[in-house]
This record gives structure tokens, sequence and C-alpha cells, in this order.
């Protein structure tokens, strides 16, 4: 961690005098770590499963109409993936544990 971000943490009100220098220094930290945050983001959403309209349907033990009235409903919702209606696991699993409980 730089010094500019070691004195903020620790001081709650200070004037400082910065070179460029350590400015651009504490730019680039904040850079790494917004990359850093945005690269865990991204790898959790691809960890995400998404299933078709009939893989859910066959899941839940429903038609495909069903599945279609429970999306118009607000029940679940639908993604599109490349023009085709997804719908995300976790969402379905979700959605089985709440009529359950």
């Amino acid at each position: 961690m730089g010094k500019l971000s070691e004195i903020m943490n620790t001081s709650s009100s200070a004037l400082l005098i910065v070179s460029a220098a350590d400015l651009k220094d504490f730019a680039q930290e904040l850079l790494q770590a917004a990359r850093k945050e945005a690269e865990q983001q991204l790898q959790e959403r691809l960890k995400e499963r998404y299933l078709t309209g009939k893989e859910a349907a066959e899941m839940l033990g429903v038609d495909t109409s069903t599945l279609w009235r429970w999306c118009k409903a607000g029940y679940l919702h639908a993604v599109d993936v490349g023009g085709m209606k997804k719908y995300k696991l976790s969402e379905i699993n979700n959605f089985v544990k709440s009529k359950e409980g």
C-alpha cells in the first residue's frame, strides 16, 4: 500500500502537499483495486449457470408455458443470451426453496 493510502487510512483530516509522483502512484493503486474487483465480479458471473426454458421447466416439473406465465407474473426472470431466453440456475433454486419453506 502506498504512502497516500496509509495517510488516508490513519488520519481523518490533514492538509497534504502531494508530489505528482505520489499522486500518480495513488491513482495506479486505485485503478488496480478497481480492476481486481471488476475481475472478481466477472468471475462470479461466469460461474453462474444458465438453463434453457426446457431445462428450467423440467427442473421445476412444469410445462414451458407455465414457466413463461411465471416470468410474466414476476415470479422468475428470464435473461436474453444470444437471442434466447435463459434462466439462472441460482434463481430457479431460490424459487424452489421459497416454495418449499
